[in-house]
């Protein structure tokens, strides 16, 4: 188990705060098409690198 990963997760969620490579969200969505469309937003985001998630 990768514990470093686990923890920087971890404080990205008690962060509470959007960055260029993830999406907070305070709550599920209860409509698939309002999740759906937060998805696609997101994967066609331009951002100015081009990295691979590790």
């Amino acid at each position: 188990m990768d514990y470093a990963f686990i923890k920087k997760m971890k404080y990205l969620i008690n962060s509470s705060h959007e960055g260029d490579y993830w999406d907070f969200k305070q709550a599920w969505h209860t409509e698939n098409e309002r999740l759906l469309h937060d998805i696609l937003c997101f994967a066609n985001t331009v951002h100015n690198e081009n990295r691979r998630c590790r």
